[in-house]
């Protein structure tokens, strides 16, 4: 809320952000992060901006911490579907594009003397084009062909953190990239690419074993190329088909 302590009438444009902390006491911007200043600032003018309209953000991550990043793209889906806007986002934030769907990112690519459009596009090839070397990698890189198989290694990642006790690496960065051709090839090419320190892997949808390419490749590229040991999509039918019937209605409402 903008306001001045001692002001009486309307408030001007200008007056000052302030938190109130007590009945006396207020926070006042002049000790706000750049950051805070920025988000509140985006936040007034989509307060006032009409429906329907089209908002324009260049960078909207400046000087905002990643768990933030993560709220505010929160924050501009929903103000998008109560007031019906279109919101375009410039960036180079690796957490933004990490936590929106492929379909929702476009990647502008210069061809020649055209500029060519991806979309949708996955997080990985956004951020080849950004500083994935230097702001994701860890011990590990793991690419993945869809969000399922990413959803899916993520648990059992976690999984193996809790029960196994692997170390915290094995939350290392996993990637969604497309095919699981694309994504053996990519994982190959960048592995020449990145720092000594970490290690990539293209983990593969076990179905993807029945092409020749592939197999070709992980004998290859032994190393790198891993089979998952199971298809996602078919381990969900089998295990809805031994599960109690209750349970298969609620997971087929939920996919409607």
């Amino acid at each position: 809320m903008r306001f001045r302590v001692a002001q009486r009438g309307p408030i001007p444009s200008d007056s000052p952000y302030l938190i109130r902390l007590s009945r006396s006491e207020y926070y006042s911007e002049k000790r706000f992060s750049t950051g805070e200043i920025a988000l509140l600032r985006l936040i007034e003018r989509l307060e006032k901006a009409s429906n329907n309209s089209l908002v324009l953000l260049d960078e909207a991550e400046l000087a905002l911490h990643p768990e933030i990043q993560r709220r505010l793209l929160s924050f501009l889906e929903g103000q998008s579907r109560d007031k019906q806007l279109i919101v375009l986002i410039a960036t180079h934030s690796n957490t933004l594009l990490v936590n929106a769907k492929p379909q929702r990112i476009i990647l502008l690519r210069k061809t020649n003397d055209s500029i060519e459009s991806v979309n949708p596009c996955y997080p990985a090839e956004a951020m080849r084009s950004i500083d994935l070397f230097d702001s994701v990698l860890g011990d590990y890189l793991v690419l993945v062909e869809d969000d399922v198989a990413q959803k899916c290694f993520q648990s059992m990642c976690r999984r193996a953190v809790r029960e196994e006790h692997f170390g915290r690496e094995a939350l290392s960065p996993i990637l969604p990239v497309g095919t699981f051709y694309d994504t053996a090839t990519f994982a190959i090419n960048i592995s020449f690419k990145v720092p000594e320190y970490t290690s990539v892997k293209a983990l593969l949808d076990h179905d993807a074993f029945t092409d020749e390419r592939i197999i070709a490749l992980k004998e290859r590229y032994g190393g790198i190329v891993h089979d998952l040991g199971f298809t996602p999509e078919e381990e969900l039918l089998e295990l809805m088909e031994k599960t109690p019937q209750n349970l298969r209605n609620t997971a087929k409402q939920s996919f409607k």
